[in-house]
């Protein structure tokens, strides 16, 4: 299983103050040039699958086709062609080597070719599997503005382990730390773990031994804390629990309390209190700390428009998006704990099925709401996708399926 690693980074090396800073800016050059190649492929990909479609050059394309595909005919016996069956024709012409070319010229002698390798691979795969969503019109093509900076993983196998001396500013004594630098592509970057509560240097650990594998990264920068981000893919094998497929533990995803689970399915569907019947978190617990947040958010929001202006709109409206950014940050962990303790609610009765059975109720109870004000505030504070996804990746960590109510019907019919 892909698991990402976030990891603050920062360049490394008793470098001095001026070629510190352009190595970073050199970053930011980076990323600014694969920002444009990224837009750039993602739209040759769109009129790759759509070129039919332009009046302007049609003829001369499906000219050019019928020369190479004569028989080619749809139902109604129009001229059928894509752009790939052209491409194809011609050696090292492949749909995801045209965006590679094209991505080259535009980044080569200006980033390491790792880059747009890895990028063109990242969007052409992103492209596939939306593109019948892009076609249907039921999602628009993607844009990319704050783009990371991927490159492959053998990468990070070159990290080092070194041993840094540092003067304590309480007693101002030397003393000596292990830390992990990278020479990437030049430019000298140390891995910083602060507290390590997720246990980031133990993966880093395990996988440059050889117990876990190093897959494609990428870099991220934080234009608003000033701090970038080492996104390290790790391939970590998923733990054999030796758990029963066929023991099924039943949840449901509730308003009053989050998450009940349990092997007896009538006494979860009723969230009814009983032997083997687990509650994951209350609306109180939920909402408490919630609620406090969004007052505080009103507040602010009621009292920035005596901040003194000049500034600009965005330094004016720092302290409201803090808020949001509190509101955020919360749910997620809130989210995290849930889906959690749930996994761990499997793990324990050693159950190897997860059934979600109520997820079509809670989407009727919100629409037959009658209550306009009771229903935004359910609309507001109970969003359980987040949720199921989190339950999704932590239970394939763990080998536990994850079914739904409505699957878990057609596969007993």
């Amino acid at each position: 299983m892909i698991n990402v690693r976030k990891i603050e980074i920062a360049i490394a090396g008793p470098s001095t103050r001026e070629e510190a800073r352009e190595y970073r800016r050199q970053f930011y050059v980076w990323r600014d040039l694969l920002r444009k190649a990224a837009n750039i492929i993602v739209s040759h990909k769109f009129i790759q699958q759509n070129v039919r479609d332009f009046a302007y050059m049609q003829d001369d394309i499906m000219q050019r086709f019928l020369e190479l595909n004569p028989d080619a005919k749809d139902s109604k016996g129009n001229p059928k062609f894509f752009v790939r069956d052209i491409l194809n024709d011609e050696p090292g012409n492949s749909e995801q080597n045209v965006t590679y070319r094209i991505a080259s010229s535009i980044l080569k002698g200006q980033c390491p070719s790792d880059f747009t390798t890895c990028l063109n691979q990242s969007i052409s795969n992103i492209y596939k599997k939306g593109v019948k969503d892009f076609l249907q019109g039921k999602a628009s093509i993607p844009s990319y503005r704050n783009i990371c900076i991927p490159f492959p993983g053998k990468k990070m196998n070159e990290l080092q382990l070194r041993t840094q001396t540092y003067t304590d500013t309480s007693t101002g004594e030397e003393n000596t730390r292990e830390i992990y630098t990278l020479d990437f592509y030049h430019i000298p970057i140390q891995l910083f773990f602060g507290k390590d509560r997720s246990g980031n240097r133990l993966i880093i650990e395990r996988a440059l031994a050889g117990d876990y594998k190093f897959c494609g990264s990428s870099i991220k920068i934080d234009d608003n804390r000033k701090k970038m981000y080492l996104l390290a893919c790790v391939d970590i094998p998923v733990k054999d629990k030796k758990l029963d497929k066929k023991k099924v533990l039943y949840a449901t995803l509730g308003f009053e309390t989050p998450i009940v689970c349990g092997t007896d399915r009538e006494l979860v569907a009723n969230a009814e209190s009983g032997r083997g019947v687990v509650s994951i978190g209350n609306k109180k617990e939920y909402l408490h700390r919630r609620l406090q947040i969004q007052a505080a958010l009103r507040r602010t929001q009621t009292a920035c428009k005596y901040t003194t202006g000049g500034h600009g709109r965005k330094k004016k409206t720092a302290a409201v998006e803090r808020f949001h950014e509190k509101e955020s940050n919360y749910i997620e962990t809130r989210l995290h704990t849930y889906s959690k303790m749930l996994i761990d609610e499997a793990v324990k009765r050693k159950c190897g099925t997860i059934c979600l059975t109520n997820l079509q109720q809670i989407d009727e109870r919100i629409d037959k709401e009658k209550d306009e004000e009771k229903k935004t505030f359910l609309l507001r504070n109970w969003g359980y996708h987040g949720l199921i996804t989190k339950i999704e990746y932590k239970a394939k960590a763990q080998g536990i399926e994850v079914i739904m109510e409505k699957q878990k019907e057609e596969t007993t019919d």
